[in-house]
């Protein structure tokens, strides 16, 4: 061996040895290992086995028992199983042919269905209703002046047009139970329009009030008995200042025209009112006002409020109904009142 061999094995020696490190490393790694991780899991698996086997044996029986007790529901069950199938089918081959029938019976609505599929229902519906409510609002007035009221409160009306279809319904009732509950509370409401309308001097207006504050303190018969008269005294007022305001010219044509009666001023309000076209006012008025509140009242009439008879002394007026009465009278007149005078002024700015 010469000397370059000897100094080729030394290059080669010396670059391998990293790698030989490396190897020693790793060697020396899984010694340690073996010696410390091995024996801690043989440790531990020889010390589960018992328990294992402990728990293999208590669950063993238990699951045997239960796959016997399927067993034998499966026995009980299987055969009630099979009656149920059958019966099934039974009852699937009756009614099959049903269907098929009641399937061929339906064809013509369906093919109706069809052809009115296209309708708008709701439509329909929706103007049904308009119309009904049309005829409910008719039947409501027809009742109100039948039995003489004047009513403008809207819910009132809409509570009349509501029950207005039901026989056990009382009207003329529920109007007086409306305006008198809870010391007449809803009288506040006929007050403020009144107030509201702008045509009553600043006299009127306290009477008014006045009125209204006796009536929430006073009982009902005093109040009944004080107030009447004061109220109808200011309809006679009111009945006044709308005469006052329809021109001369137009009171004589209407008393040329018409026949004189005892009450000129309700028959020149009233044919006034008619040529104004005015006429549900006018055929308030005289159905309420003319004919009974400044009329006479007929023997059978539920109005039993006597103007004459309350002024003149009379007494057996002071009842909830007659002050009810003459609360909304008043508010009506004050309509009228301001109805005429619109039309008036619309005529003088034309």
């Amino acid at each position: 061996m010469n000397i370059d061999e000897i100094n080729k094995i030394a290059n080669s020696l010396s670059q391998s040895k990293p790698a030989l490190k490396s190897l020693n490393t790793m060697s020396i790694a899984l010694e340690r290992a073996r010696n410390s991780v091995f024996p801690y899991w043989a440790n531990y698996c020889k010390n589960m086995m018992p328990k294992i086997t402990m728990f293999k044996e208590l669950v063993t029986p238990h699951l045997l028992q239960i796959a016997q007790e399927q067993q034998r529901i499966s026995k009980i069950v299987m055969p009630q199983l099979e009656i149920i199938a059958r019966q099934q089918q039974k009852i699937y081959d009756i009614v099959t042919p049903q269907i098929t029938l009641i399937s061929e019976a339906m064809r013509p609505m369906l093919e109706i269905n069809e052809k009115f599929k296209n309708y708008n229902f709701q439509a329909i519906y929706d103007r049904y209703k308009q119309i009904a409510n049309v005829l409910a609002k008719q039947r409501v007035k027809s009742i109100l002046l039948e039995n003489y009221w004047l009513i403008m409160d809207q819910t009132l009306i809409d509570e009349l047009i509501e029950n207005s279809l039901d026989n056990k319904f009382d009207p003329h009732k529920h109007i007086i139970r409306y305006y008198s509950k809870h010391k007449f509370a809803n009288m506040k409401l006929v007050l403020n329009q009144m107030k509201m309308s702008n045509c009553l001097k600043n006299e009127q207006i306290e009477i008014f009030e006045n009125c209204y504050s006796a009536m929430k303190k006073l009982s009902c018969k005093v109040a009944c008995n004080t107030l009447i008269p004061t109220l109808t005294a200011q309809s006679d007022g009111l009945l006044g200042g709308i005469c006052e305001i329809i021109p001369e010219s137009d009171k004589k044509v209407i008393l040329k025209e018409k026949d004189k009666s005892k009450n000129s001023t309700a028959l020149i309000i009233h044919s006034y009112l008619e040529k104004l076209n005015l006429f549900d006012i006018a055929e308030q008025f005289k159905t309420v006002i003319k004919d009974n509140a400044f009329g006479k009242p007929k023997k059978n009439s539920t109005y039993k409020k006597s103007r004459h008879k309350i002024l003149h002394g009379k007494c057996g007026y002071g009842n909830k109904e007659n002050l009810v009465r003459c609360w909304l009278e008043n508010a009506f007149l004050i309509k009228v009142y301001c109805q005429i005078l619109a039309k008036k002024q619309e005529k003088e700015i034309a």
